[in-house]
């Protein structure tokens, strides 16, 4: 053990720095700071729950100790701003969205409280989608507690791409429905929609991933910018995409070919259908889409087998390999690790393998500069330093 000073701060009494008088309500919040028997300050903040009021008193202690005037320090914390997925509200009419990234059963609850006393008059539907098998697994029952002090739960699966740690982690979706008795599970599809039609909820179906145009993604921003009138930032930035693709709709083809697919951690290979708007995308930067004869109907991906892969995939002049939960390969080691077969490719031989970021299916308003991209990509030679 070290022998260290310690500054506490909390709601008990004993605390360095102690939170009293406090209010909260629609309004937000407001308490006093006390320390060493005296009200340093009085602070009043929009923002609203137990979390924020907790965060507020520690940084007014920690800027305190640091010799900041307490009135400095009121200011800095009524000018803040917040961050994003932090209890970010939209209101739209009567209908509020309160979007936070409370991914764990205490975060929950505080955040179901906190709205609770923003909107007392409100009926508060809890949505949430799980993402990590073990946490719902280790933090099942009290995921449970937290949801059910909601008014409705609604709850969706998995994603798809989510992979259970190891063998022992067993539990699925149905076992968090059968711990909330009110709840409801819901995917993105028409029954859904109608769900929450009968609970009295507003609701968008984004089907936007199912846009067999590139350009159609891109569109879905006019949507939402409507609803927060910012129609006009969201059809220059359409426009701005849109540009992209009508001038490389012109140009002439470059005849190289190009496979687009990832592998999840578990080995399993997926590529995009031929219908899908990533084909589409390679097809105006003015490539081939290797794959131009696998379900031109359907949009999505489509599980392959690494041997058909290859016997399609061998002669592809370029890779671009999307970067999911199978990670990024960051050296060509790395990627042919991923199965030796790869090594065989053309495209893996001569050294033209791009990858993705991360967040590459969140973005749809760089759609056009991406396609743009693409087509520098198959007219790169050694000059070629950046893309878009």
């Amino acid at each position: 053990h070290y022998n260290v000073p310690v500054t506490t701060y909390g709601l008990k009494e004993g605390n360095d720095y102690q939170a009293v008088d406090i209010e909260q309500g629609p309004f937000g919040m407001h308490f006093d700071c006390k320390h060493k028997g005296e009200i340093l300050a009085h602070i009043e903040l929009n923002e609203v729950g137990d979390a924020f009021m907790q965060d507020a008193l520690g940084c007014f202690a920690l800027a305190h100790m640091l010799g900041m005037p307490a009135d400095l320090i009121v200011q800095g914390l009524q000018d803040y701003k917040g961050i994003a997925r932090r209890f970010v509200i939209d209101e739209v009419k009567d209908s509020v969205l309160v979007d936070d990234y409370a991914h764990h059963p205490t975060a929950i609850r505080l955040m179901i409280d906190a709205v609770r006393k923003k909107y007392p008059k409100k009926k508060i539907v809890a949505l949430y989608k799980p993402d990590r098998y073990s946490r719902l697994q280790y933090f099942l029952d009290d995921f449970a507690k937290s949801l059910n002090t909601a008014d409705q739960v609604c709850l969706l699966d998995f994603p798809k791409n989510a992979v259970r740690e190891d063998e022992t982690i067993t539990v699925t979706i149905q076992d968090l429905m059968d711990r909330c008795p009110n709840a409801i599970l819901l995917d993105v599809d028409d029954a859904s929609a109608e769900k929450l039609k009968e609970l009295g909820i507003n609701y968008i179906l984004d089907q936007s991933t199912y846009e067999d145009h590139p350009l159609g993604r891109v569109e879905w921003a006019k949507l939402y910018a409507a609803l927060c009138n910012e129609e006009d930032a969201a059809t220059d930035m359409f426009n701005a995409q849109a540009a992209y693709v009508d001038t490389l709709s012109k140009a002439e083809k470059t005849g190289k070919s190009v496979a687009v697919f990832y592998i999840t951690s578990k080995g399993k290979l997926y590529v995009r259908n031929a219908g899908d708007y990533l084909a589409q995308m390679v097809n105006i930067a003015g490539g081939d889409y290797i794959f131009s004869d696998l379900n031109a109907d359907k949009t999505g991906t489509q599980e392959m087998g690494i041997e058909s892969f290859y016997e399609k995939a061998k002669d592809a002049d370029y890779i671009i390999y999307v970067w999911n939960l199978g990670g990024k390969p960051s050296t060509l080691s790395d990627f042919t690790g991923y199965n030796s077969i790869l090594a065989d490719i053309k495209a893996v031989k001569d050294g033209n393998v791009w990858c993705t970021t991360p967040d590459f299916f969140q973005i749809a308003d760089t759609i056009g500069s991406m396609i743009n991209d693409i087509n520098l990509m198959l007219n790169a030679d050694a000059d070629t330093s950046e893309l878009t």
